[in-house]
């Protein structure tokens, strides 16, 4: 399974989206957490920009006083979650990696 975890300080221009989304293609990334989005709100537009695949499912933590803003993003082809947990700062994710059928 390939991960990316990455501070983008700031999802609000176009630009930084566009390196996000040239990564995960280049690396084949299929989960990938990103930090201090900034954003107040994430949506499936949000998340198609930066995941060419329409085949994946996300998770965040919204932009508080304490936390800049959480984004996971997943293959739902690879990864099958089975559960999920948001805090402020934090987000977790327990799944299986379907292809080695391994608990993460």
């Amino acid at each position: 399974m390939k991960m990316l975890s990455y501070n983008v300080r700031s999802l609000g221009g176009g630009e930084k989206g566009k390196i996000v989304r040239r990564l995960v293609q280049q690396e084949e990334v299929q989960v990938m957490c990103i930090q201090e989005t900034k954003k107040d709100m994430v949506d499936k537009g949000l998340c198609s920009m930066l995941w060419e695949d329409g085949d994946m499912c996300w998770v965040d933590s919204p932009l508080t006083h304490a936390s800049m803003g959480l984004l996971c993003i997943w293959d739902i082809k690879v990864f099958q979650i089975q559960n999920q947990f948001v805090g402020r700062g934090f987000i977790g994710l327990e799944g299986v990696w379907k292809e080695m059928g391994k608990k993460l």
